[in-house]
């Protein structure tokens, strides 16, 4: 068995316990609502500071996905490695498609 960082088995963990995506999904709408809604509104109302400020507030949330999954990113390539080399998850092995 591969012996894990703390890193890791703490990712392993979480997503092993996480009941459904519901939450993520729910925390994702909840964050998205307000540029959106500010976006809309500027677009018909022709208010482009508003519009500026839903885009903007858009891409923050983007630039901040992005970085949690760059930090995150290498703890998955390492448990993948990990689970790869010794054979626990192999190619080769079927898969439900």
């Amino acid at each position: 068995m591969p012996k894990f960082t703390a890193e890791e088995a703490h990712l392993i963990h979480y997503f092993a316990t996480e009941r459904n995506g519901a939450n993520r999904l729910w925390f994702y709408a909840s964050v998205l609502v307000a540029p959106i809604a500010i976006a809309v509104y500027g677009l018909f109302q022709r208010d482009y500071i508003a519009l500026a400020v839903g885009f903007f507030g858009l891409l923050a949330v983007v630039v901040w996905y992005i970085s949690v999954e760059q930090r995150y990113g290498k703890h998955y390539r390492a448990i993948c490695e990990k689970l790869t080399q010794s054979n626990v998850v192999s190619p080769e092995d079927k898969h439900d498609a």
